[in-house]
C-alpha cells in the first residue's frame, strides 16, 4: 500500500475476520482489528500503528 497526500500509516485500519498472522521479518504499518487473535513472528515489527 502506498500513502498519498496527507495520509499517515496510524489512520490506516486491517479489519480480519479471525486470525492476524504477521510473516516473518515483515513490517507491518496501521493498525489491526481482529476478531481472534494477532501474531507477530519472530522479527515482525508494527510500525506506526497499534492493536487493541
Amino acid at each position: 500500500m502506498l500513502l498519498i497526500g496527507a495520509a499517515q500509516p496510524c489512520n490506516v485500519y486491517w479489519q480480519v475476520a479471525s486470525s492476524a498472522t504477521i510473516g516473518v521479518r515483515t513490517a507491518f504499518v496501521g493498525n489491526i482489528l481482529a476478531l481472534q487473535s494477532i501474531q507477530l513472528q519472530t522479527g515482525a515489527t508494527l510500525e506506526e500503528g497499534r492493536w487493541p
